[in-house]
């Protein structure tokens, strides 16, 4: 908690992914979350299509977290991840869709309880 599940268009190898990885580590910290609790998931070289098109660089980013982000949390997030994704990987903010999905803490279970 939080879980960044992400698909990519592209492949990156062990570096990038480790890098991306640790960004998103610190950009928790938006919603008040430390890194020791993140998981993070990278689905490499998937097929996005947008608008009809099958799209060469494109993101989808789905962030599941315990708690109800505010607008403004959500918003510095989502222009985070795209420039990250822009300067990292090639893919501009207009090929990245971003969710967000709050979970209760009694919705999450880890080691045996629930949060």
């Amino acid at each position: 908690m939080p879980f960044i599940n992400t698909k990519i268009s592209v492949g990156i190898d062990e570096k990038k992914e480790e890098k991306l990885k640790a960004e998103f580590g610190k950009l928790v910290s938006i919603f008040g979350k430390d890194e020791k609790w993140v998981m993070v998931a990278f689905d490499q070289k998937t097929d996005i299509w947008f608008g009809g098109d099958k799209k060469e660089k494109a993101a989808y980013v789905s962030v599941s977290l315990v708690g109800d982000p505010d607008e403004e949390s959500c918003k510095e997030f989502t222009t985070k991840v795209c420039e990250l994704y822009k300067n990292e990987l090639g893919i501009t903010g207009d090929n990245i869709y971003i969710t967000f999905h709050p979970v209760k803490g009694t919705n999450w279970g880890w080691n045996n309880q629930l949060f």
